[in-house]
């Protein structure tokens, strides 16, 4: 009889497994009613598994999109959608962040980027939006003066050297050090910041090697305990400006104000419980500094480079972009002009005056205004057509769905719990939307008429490289502004020409840098006739 009962237990347990983890799955769940990605992703989840292991997830996903349509499933319990209708259920709808993101933490605590509730992370945004947002940047009176120091002092005279000795340079490196300084410049304030443009070389190597091993294991040790003291350093320093003023007076650099680490640090002084128990005040801020500093180190160091890629093989297009960046004024040539500089510490309401640093005297060339660049349509057309084509995070972004489900695509009563997920190389590869779309043509943005017109809000619509509803990119305006900038004051003062463009096509990971690790470009200085001309 114990026989009996015991074989009676096994059997019964064999047939709870097999209908619970192979047939529910297979076909009762809701889930069911999902084309599959691969024929066992109902019931198990090692394809995805190993896709994501060998690099080569968002490229499968596609590839299963284009088979089965814009909802497949994954895994048992993980969904990719690439609409407008999942967009809207998923990103707009409050679908809260998947813990895969907590992998991303930094100083045992959450960062806006890592904070999983949705109602904390929309609290959270709301105390941070408005410094990023593009009527304070533009109004900011410390961002043309930092610009005027990164591009004068350091970027631009770097390039002329280049051109003059015809050496070649490692852009990729080099738009990463640039992407890092405007990114600090615009936290922490200039002589807070970082300077890895023409700093140091061997701390630059430092530096950037330990994001490098961060990036491939977000768990390692050592490079992640330097990082974190750098950045906590440099956080110190900008909250001893904000007690004591600049630690002293240098005429060379500018002492700017810390625009977005002043915000930050009001704000988490109004609220003590943003501060979680196993992190200190400043280790708060240090993870948000942190997020926000690589975000645009790598997004805009990446697209940076693939820009310059792209353009350097059109040098035809190069000379279009050249005659209308010289219609800005004042223009952006090199040695950039300079005439005497009023304070850019002067009291605002929202900041006060800052004594001590900078007394007018120092001499700084002016900048067209950030309008007048955003304005500049080929421009525009180059930088949104390298952000769709190499978006600098290709990766899917997950959420769960919340409890009570949802239904997307059509499909109804998606379970709560089931990871949901969109990616911009998917959303960005609709031929509909995009014809050619593995091909880089500005063109498209700049299609006129009543019919042009149509076509470009349907392609802002699918744009999706920074995202969208409540988590769309923080920093998405600030690191547009740069882009344009950097670019347009490159590609006034010089062409560019290809030197080893090998394996450029994305890595297929969260930070999406190209494979071989480089981009090596000759710098060429343009003729001036134009702008001898034109002033």
């Amino acid at each position: 009889m114990a026989l009996f009962i015991l074989v009676n237990a096994i059997a019964l347990t064999l047939l709870w497994v097999v209908y619970h983890y192979l047939l529910y799955p297979a076909f009762f769940s809701p889930l069911s009613k999902i084309p599959n990605a691969h024929p066992t992703s109902s019931f198990l989840p090692l394809w995805i598994w190993r896709k994501r292991r060998i690099g080569y997830e968002t490229r499968s996903v596609f590839d299963a999109h284009q088979r089965h349509g814009p909802i497949v499933r994954l895994g048992p319990k993980e969904v990719s959608v690439t609409s407008l209708d999942g967009l809207r259920h998923i990103y707009a709808a409050g679908f809260e962040r998947d813990p895969w993101y907590d992998q991303f933490m930094n100083y045992r605590t959450r960062s806006l980027f890592t904070l999983l509730p949705s109602k904390q992370h929309s609290a959270r945004r709301r105390m941070l939006s408005n410094v990023w947002s593009k009527s304070h940047i533009y109004a900011c009176s410390d961002v043309p003066v930092f610009s005027s120091v990164l591009l004068s002092e350091r970027l631009l005279p770097m390039l002329d050297v280049a051109a003059q000795t015809s050496s070649p340079i490692d852009v990729l490196v080099l738009n990463k050090s640039a992407a890092a300084d405007f990114m600090s410049a615009y936290i922490l304030g200039l002589t807070n910041s970082s300077n890895f443009i023409s700093g140091d070389a061997s701390d630059r190597a430092r530096y950037f090697s330990n994001w490098r091993l961060k990036i491939k294991d977000y768990g390692h040790v050592e490079a992640t305990k330097e990082l974190e003291a750098y950045y906590l350093s440099m956080c110190q320093a900008a909250d001893d400006f904000l007690q004591m003023g600049p630690a002293k007076p240098a005429a060379s650099v500018p002492a700017t104000y810390p625009v977005a680490y002043a915000k930050l640090s009001a704000e988490v002084s109004k609220n003590p419980s943003t501060s979680l128990p196993t992190a200190s005040r400043l280790e708060t801020l240090a993870s948000e500094v942190m997020d926000n500093w690589v975000a645009g180190q790598e997004g805009i160091g990446s697209t940076l480079t693939y820009m310059m890629y792209e353009l350097s093989k059109r040098p035809d297009l190069q000379a279009v972009l050249r005659a209308e960046c010289l219609t800005l004024c004042p223009p952006l040539t090199f040695p950039l002009r300079s005439q005497l500089a009023g304070s850019p510490n002067s009291a605002s309401p929202e900041k006060p005056a800052l004594t001590g640093n900078n007394d007018g005297s120092t001499r700084l060339p002016p900048l067209p205004s950030p309008s007048t660049i955003d304005a500049l349509p080929l421009l525009h057309a180059i930088v949104y057509e390298t952000l769709r084509l190499y978006p600098a995070n290709r990766a899917p972004q997950p959420r769960r769905v919340p409890a009570g489900g949802a239904t997307i695509e059509g499909i109804a009563n998606i379970p709560a719990g089931t990871k949901v997920s969109t990616n911009s190389f998917c959303m960005h590869r609709n031929e509909e939307v995009w014809p050619e779309a593995e091909t880089w043509r500005p063109e498209r943005w700049m299609i006129s008429g009543e019919k042009g017109q149509k076509a470009l809000d349907e392609m802002k619509r699918w744009f999706w490289t920074f995202g969208s509803g409540g988590s769309m990119c923080i920093g998405s305006n600030y690191a547009v502004m740069v882009l344009k900038l950097v670019a347009a004051a490159v590609y006034t003062r010089f062409t560019t020409s290809t030197v080893d463009a090998e394996n450029m096509h994305q890595k297929d990971f969260f930070i999406s840098e190209p494979v071989a690790e480089q981009l090596i470009l000759r710098f060429h200085h343009a003729s001036t006739s134009e702008t001898e001309q034109a002033h």
